[in-house]
């Protein structure tokens, strides 16, 4: 069972669920949980993911899609369940038939990612991100799952900075943002229902910063371009307001300082290797239960930032080591007030080392830097209009 599914991660750990029970999909059944939209329902909504998405992932053509289709259908069941809110987890249909099915491995995989600090999306971060894990929780219990596997960040370690471990809680610290601090009470909410309930068995798993594909097709494929993607595209927006143009191969020069360290990066894992390494070390009876999901080393940020604007042809970015005060200009001005604003806590920190698990040695997460950044930005700016 998961919830996200919808999500970047979750589409994926869906898409390898598949791929690993590909020869005996009738011997699963796989239970989805989220939220159908004003446009579809939340059967429709899976299904035209695994269809434009997941046959990629699957390398299974739409013409080979068809008995897929149908048998996936009978091994799917979604299941309207809202993070929010007070009304009843399930309906008694959905209960008694989750707890007839003995749930052997429940991912919840979904939350709400903000990383601005207003109280609007303070409230938002606790009533999905802390009160949903709790309703998660409860649900778990009442249906007896054999294991859960709750999904964090790698960023609740806070401004924290060297070697980091994926138990490491300290609330004694500054925070980047709400966001982090709501998956890290989250998380000690699951960690503190695992130790009252040791019938259930528990394992954490906390991604970084979170890419596209770089193992199964399409190379470079996301659902959504936040993270060091907005960054970029909002250049991009700014290069199309400003000379009222949208070609990529036009250079245009758009004075900008901006403030990032020389020493440190951002920690990026692929996506399909995230949820590989997630699915692998659920299934596998590992003595730990704490996990990051992580990439061997950081990408430098004086690489991938000069990286992005020399992708979107735009001159005239400055590396500064303090953010300026006096003198700004416009870009820059707009710069610190939105993305800057967002991602410069980031893009200041002191190096970080998180831990990395064992996995399999067959394997190997895709190193994120020359080629294969070209690749994920390439992705992105082909698909910048979905």
């Amino acid at each position: 069972m998961l919830t996200g599914a919808t999500g970047l991660l979750g589409r994926n750990v869906l898409f390898e669920i598949i791929k690993q029970h590909f020869d005996d999909l009738t011997g699963i059944k796989i239970f989805l949980l989220g939220r159908s939209t004003k446009e579809n329902d939340l059967s429709t909504r899976i299904f035209d993911i695994i269809e434009n998405d997941g046959l990629d992932y699957l390398n299974i053509d739409k013409n080979g899609y068809n008995d897929l289709r149908n048998t996936l259908y009978s091994v799917i069941h979604c299941i309207n369940f809202e993070l929010e809110g007070n009304n009843d987890l399930l309906s008694p249909a959905d209960e008694n038939l989750l707890k007839n099915h003995h749930v052997d491995y429940f991912f919840h995989i979904a939350s709400h990612t903000d990383f601005r600090s207003s109280e609007i999306v303070k409230k938002k971060l606790w009533s999905v991100n802390v009160d949903g894990t709790i309703r998660i929780l409860q649900l778990a219990q009442k249906i007896k799952v054999n294991h859960f596997i709750y999904t964090g960040s790698a960023y609740a370690c806070g401004e924290t900075s060297g070697t980091v471990a994926p138990d490491y809680i300290n609330f004694n610290q500054k925070f980047r943002n709400p966001y982090e601090l709501s998956k890290l009470e989250a998380e000690v909410s699951v960690r503190k229902f695992s130790e009252q309930n040791p019938w259930m068995k528990t394992k954490f798993f906390r991604p970084s910063t979170i890419c596209g594909r770089l193992i199964e097709q399409k190379i470079g494929a996301i659902s959504k371009f936040d993270v060091f993607y907005a960054w970029m595209f909002f250049f991009l927006r700014c290069k199309e307001r400003m000379f009222k143009e949208n070609d990529l191969n036009k250079t245009s020069f758009m004075e900008c300082r901006a403030t990032y360290s020389l020493n440190s990066g951002l920690n990026i894992v692929p996506v399909d290797y995230a949820a590989k390494t997630m699915y692998r070390l659920t299934i596998n009876n590992t003595s730990d239960n704490s996990f990051h999901l992580v990439n061997r080393s950081e990408t430098k940020h004086d690489f991938y930032l000069p990286a992005m604007t020399k992708a979107i042809n735009m001159e005239g970015l400055q590396q500064v080591n303090h953010q300026p005060i006096n003198d700004l200009n416009e870009l820059e001005a707009m710069y610190y007030k939105t993305v800057g604003a967002i991602f410069t806590p980031y893009i200041t920190s002191a190096p970080i080392y998180f831990t990395r698990p064992d996995v399999d040695g067959e394997l190997e997460c895709p190193e994120v830097d020359g080629e294969n950044f070209y690749k994920l930005l390439k992705y992105a700016l082909d698909n910048r209009a979905k």
